[in-house]
């Protein structure tokens, strides 16, 4: 009869003064399938082959820096334990790790930088606190099932900002990380530096559709910036066109707070803010030819604390260099957790294309800008207006647009004050640049002769530089 002889290994590595010894594997496969233990003081593990626990633990304990205690390497490792017990530096993956059943901290941080860490469906996290969490400081995320029950996630970077997720839906995988900073885009754009904590919940999910959730989200309140009010605030998520808040109400807790919202179908950044600090969510804006006029429309699906809407206006001139026109100005219907429409009619667009925008102004002054749409007017007819832009000229040259589309030479002349001809030119087509450099400051009259009929315009040059 062959005997059996089943081995339970304790394997103790440690690190020499230099900070180079560690465990590596290098080819072939290291599977892991008894009780058993692989204690990494002042260790990292290289992993550039296979490394699979289906029991025991490994763990990282002493004092070594960073970058000499971790797991590395070009592949990705599973583990069935892992357990935290640093008295000083942080824990650092440099690979994308699965844990299968307990990821346990007893002291330290784990970095996970710009690689996943995935707690695997059957498996949770134990003993996390403030000063010792899944430190996202990187792209990479914790990746955790998330059913019909609160299943925390231990995140945060400078500082412990965990997240709840409770999904009501279809059960799923959901990918959290923390950053230090709210931005006006999302991800992208300026970092608002009032009225909000400055944090920033990137949530996805594996498949998209079908989840509805209820977030949680954790802050200090030395993270709290300028103007933020505790007393009534929410979670906002940014969805693509803008900031999209739910009703503002008293922060739970007292250092740390905490405040959730229910609901949640799509997923996305999410911060929280007070006010007006989160610009609004605009759902639709779009622009479309009515007679020889511009309807423009926009649609939001919240404001808070939102003045109104300034309507500008540029060529195709001008959008390549950034001048913009106020055309006017449209307020907000007030504070609103429901769709509201709003529209402006441009009474006197030019022949050619025009180009709109809305910039969007909240009662403090802060404002932000929509997306470009745009309408072709080529040829249409009943145009029979001038159009100036600038006017005021204030940089020593203006654009001219015309109603017509004739290709004669059309004289176009200024006359100052008094009526003396100062300036005299010959253009084709419907726009052409007029200069000013060479005429003082004052009120002018711009004439253009077309079709035996001319039509007058008055000038205000305010620099001629």
């Amino acid at each position: 009869m062959k005997k059996i002889i089943k081995l339970t290994l304790f394997l103790s590595i440690g690190l020499s003064a230099w900070g180079q010894t560690g465990l590596q594997i290098t080819g072939g496969k290291m599977k892991v399938t008894g009780s058993v233990s692989l204690v990494l003081k002042d260790a990292k593990l290289v992993n550039n082959a296979a490394f699979v626990a289906t029991a025991g633990e490994v763990l990282f304990t002493g004092t070594a820096a960073s970058a000499n205690s971790g797991i590395q390497g070009s592949a990705a490792s599973t583990l069935y334990d892992l357990t935290i017990n640093k008295s000083s530096n942080d824990v650092t993956l440099s690979q994308n790790v699965s844990i299968s059943n307990t990821l346990d901290f007893q002291s330290g941080n784990l970095d996970i930088q710009n690689f996943d860490l995935t707690i695997s469906s059957g498996g949770g996290i134990t003993n996390a606190t403030s000063t010792k969490y899944v430190k996202t400081s990187g792209s990479g995320s914790l990746i955790q099932q998330v059913a019909g029950t609160d299943v925390n996630f231990p995140v945060g970077n400078s500082a412990y900002n965990p997240a709840i997720l409770n999904n009501s839906g279809t059960s799923d995988n959901f990918d959290v990380r923390v950053t230090d900073e709210v931005l006006t885009n999302g991800t992208s754009g300026t970092a608002l530096t009032a009225d909000v904590v400055d944090r920033t919940w990137l949530i996805g999910e594996e498949t998209g559709g079908g989840s509805n959730l209820t977030i949680t989200t954790t802050w200090n309140g030395s993270e709290e910036l300028t103007g933020f009010t505790r007393a009534a605030c929410y979670l906002s998520h940014y969805t693509g066109s803008g900031w999209n808040a739910n009703s503002a109400a008293a922060a739970n807790g007292s250092d740390p707070y905490t405040i959730s919202r229910a609901g949640i179908t799509s997923l996305s950044p999410f911060a929280v803010g007070s006010g007006g600090a989160l610009p609004i969510e605009l759902l639709d804006f779009y622009a479309r030819q009515d007679g020889d006029k511009v309807a423009l429309k926009w649609l939001t699906a919240a404001e808070l604390n939102n003045k109104g809407f300034e309507v500008q206006w540029t060529s195709s001139q001008g959008i390549g260099n950034g001048q913009w026109e106020r055309l006017g100005f449209v307020a907000s219907l007030g504070d609103s957790f429901d769709e509201q429409s709003y529209a402006f009619l441009h009474e006197n667009p030019i022949q050619g294309t025009n180009y709109y925008r809305i910039k969007q102004i909240d009662h403090g002054g802060a404002y932000e800008y929509s997306g470009v749409v745009s309408v072709d007017l080529t040829n249409l007819k009943g145009l029979t207006n001038l159009r100036l832009v600038p006017n005021p000229v204030y940089n020593g040259s203006f654009t001219l647009y015309l109603p017509t589309t004739e290709e004669a030479q059309l004289p176009i002349r200024l006359y100052d004050a008094v009526g003396r001809l100062v300036s005299e030119q010959f253009v084709s087509g419907t726009e052409a640049t007029v200069e000013v450099y060479d005429l003082p400051i004052g009120v002018y009259l711009l004439t253009v002769d077309i079709n035996s009929k001319r039509m007058v315009e008055r000038v205000v040059v305010v620099n001629n530089e």
